[in-house]
């Protein structure tokens, strides 16, 4: 790979693992310790160099018409901002993410980062082995919630009329992602890819099959004597009851979420046409004052 002389020089020893194409010249050269800013020479300005290290505990993006700023948060060491155009805060995110991600260690070392998705406030990245979400101002930070493959027991998809929903059962909780219905489709299907990928399964009844309990594709044991030694004393039966109520509240709980993120949907809706009949009423203040 072809880099500036003056990259080649703040390289040093290390390897570039991916490169984002900016204005002109200009680019930024990721490796897996930090990313390097290049501002190639104009007419109004000189050949520059800025590193930015991944060992950030937070990464914000603010996105303008024409720039958008990503900025490192290194808790108490303050903070570092990276500024691009617009129209490349997609391209250079992913990278970035992949790189912060393996520095704090939210993934392991092999595994590849697929995927980066904004939605608003929602960021979803996905892995060879897993799903990192995001909800926030941030883009990331340590608050992020994080479902691995292995731990997935279902996959179901929730159609909405304005956003739709990935479903994800772990033993531990549901987790829903909900995306607007024009971006869903390349989501679900991003995901959907991954786990099956990680399963080595070709569609959604072979990763049925493939996470099904084994004891459930064990034939009845009919023999009397068996069946009752297997039943289970009192305190198991109580053990039992309140495994069976933990659950249905669980189930109670991801309703009222779900009902929450569709009015949530709702309330963004609203605000945007707001912020459209407040733009357009400026237009015509505009206009009227010339």
């Amino acid at each position: 790979m072809n880099v500036p002389s003056a990259v080649a020089e703040a390289l040093g020893d290390e390897t570039v693992s991916a490169t984002v194409s900016l204005k002109g010249e200009d680019a930024l050269y990721v490796t897996p310790t930090r990313t390097i800013h290049y501002g190639a020479e104009g007419f109004l300005s000189d050949e520059s160099i800025e590193s930015y290290p991944h060992d950030a505990e937070r990464v914000t993006a603010e996105e303008g018409r024409r720039k958008s700023t990503i900025t490192f948060d290194y808790g108490t060491d303050g903070t570092r901002s990276l500024t691009v155009p617009e129209k490349y805060v997609s391209d250079s995110l992913h990278p970035i993410l992949a790189g912060v991600f393996r520095a704090r260690g939210v993934i392991e070392p092999g595994e590849t980062v697929s995927a980066t998705y904004r939605f608003g406030e929602l960021t979803l990245v996905v892995t060879s082995r897993r799903l990192v979400k995001h909800v926030g101002a941030a883009v990331w930070d340590e608050e992020y919630v994080a479902v691995t493959y292995e731990s997935v027991q279902g996959l179901e998809t929730e159609k909405g009329s304005v956003a739709s929903q990935l479903v994800i059962s772990t033993p531990d909780r549901t987790e829903r992602i909900k995306t607007p219905n024009e971006g869903f489709r390349r989501v679900d299907e991003t995901v959907r890819d991954a786990i099956y990928q990680f399963y080595e399964v070709e569609d959604q009844a072979a990763f049925e099959a493939a996470v099904r309990p084994a004891e459930e594709d064990e034939e009845p044991d009919t023999n009397e004597e068996s069946t009752t030694a297997g039943k289970p004393e009192p305190a198991e039966s109580a053990a039992f009851v309140s495994a069976v109520d933990t659950e249905s509240i669980r189930e109670e709980l991801d309703e009222l979420e779900a009902a929450l993120d569709d009015q949530e949907t709702l309330l963004e809706e609203q605000l945007a046409a707001i912020e459209d009949q407040r733009s357009r009423l400026e237009t015509l203040r505009s206009q009227i004052e010339d």
